[in-house]
């Protein structure tokens, strides 16, 4: 590796860890964020998909708001997944 490489890479490094340590400006604390795969033909139909996400969102914002954590969150997702076999 060249000597200007070596100091390119350097200056890569050191913008890479300020950019992490500087402040957001908002607080992350708390956050949760989340991913679904929704690849079931049962959920080709665009409205079947828009209903199943609003009832997730709406499950997890009801546990959430009772003060529920993270247990109650995943007997919410098994719930659904479950009532999802019926239709």
């Amino acid at each position: 590796m060249g000597g200007c490489a070596r100091v390119a890479s350097l200056a890569l490094t050191r913008s890479a860890i300020t950019l992490h340590d500087l402040e957001r400006g908002v607080t992350i604390d708390g956050v949760m964020t989340a991913q679904l795969a929704l690849n079931d033909p049962r959920y080709d139909d665009p409205h079947q998909m828009v209903r199943t996400t609003t009832a997730i969102v709406e499950r997890w914002t009801d546990r959430l708001d009772k003060g529920r954590g993270a247990g109650e969150l995943h007997a919410a997702l098994r719930d659904l997944s479950r009532d999802a076999g019926r239709d």
